[in-house]
């Protein structure tokens, strides 16, 4: 008889952890439990990780009030004024310069306390700039979209594409093959999660997969001419009920 409990135990556990295992590994594997850990268990000593202007913008985030519409980003967002350029709307600015997708999954919680009808979401060039695996930024966008939906599930998400860069203009290291990939990553994760991708690497793209000099001074970043063009993108997206 106990033979045979002791047994049933075994098998029991090892169902538990095949099962553990499973889950893990749709998660994204290792590079998951690594950036789980990091991101649950360390939260007390996380923010020393960033520099002044990251800790400087979240504190003011942790102050807003409700917006409507958010735009949560990199400097590539940062840099222009969607409240201004959106008027009629009530928009937050929620982006930090040289963020990544760590990043925003670290301080996600200031976005989705808000509450907002629609998150504007572009992130992961600094993650490929700084050299992170694909894998593991989309892994980082995964849990973003599963952290909104769990937090603010009444909110939309519209997931917009990387954009492309010039190497004829930077001396930052970008592989336009790696952004061909996430942007197509990207648009199966809209998909899956039934939430909206806006293609706007098209629209910035000069024919050869780079980001056109039209639309920016440094290969990286657009100019004023760019975000007027992505403004134009998003309007229809912005006003649909």
């Amino acid at each position: 008889m106990y033979r045979k409990l002791a047994i049933s135990s075994i098998v029991l556990n090892f169902i538990l952890f095949a099962v553990i295992g499973y889950a893990i590994y749709l998660k994204g594997g290792i590079p998951y439990v690594v950036h789980f850990v990091s991101a649950k268990l360390s939260d007390t000593n996380k923010e020393n990780e960033f520099d002044d202007y990251y800790n400087t913008r979240l504190s003011i985030f942790k102050e807003s009030e409700g917006k409507a519409i958010v735009f949560l980003g990199d400097s590539l967002t940062d840099n222009n004024e969607w409240a201004e350029a959106f008027p009629d709307s009530n928009v937050g600015n929620q982006e930090i310069g040289d963020d990544t997708t760590s990043g925003v999954l670290y301080r996600l919680r200031e976005t989705t306390n808000l509450k907002p009808s629609k998150i504007f979401i572009m992130i992961g060039i600094n993650d490929l700039i700084d050299g992170v695996s694909r894998d593991v930024i989309l892994n980082n966008y995964t849990s973003i979209i599963e952290e909104i939906r769990k937090d603010s599930p009444n909110t939309e998400v519209y997931i917009q594409s990387l954009l492309p860069t010039n190497s004829d203009m930077t001396y930052k290291k970008i592989d336009q093959d790696d952004i061909l990939w996430l942007n197509d990553n990207l648009r199966k994760l809209a998909s899956d999660h039934g939430h909206t991708y806006i293609n706007l690497y098209s629209l910035f793209e000069d024919g050869n997969n780079k980001l056109d000099e039209r639309w920016t001074i440094d290969g990286v970043h657009l100019n004023g001419s760019g975000y007027v063009e992505w403004e134009g993108a998003l309007e229809d997206y912005l006003f649909s009920k």
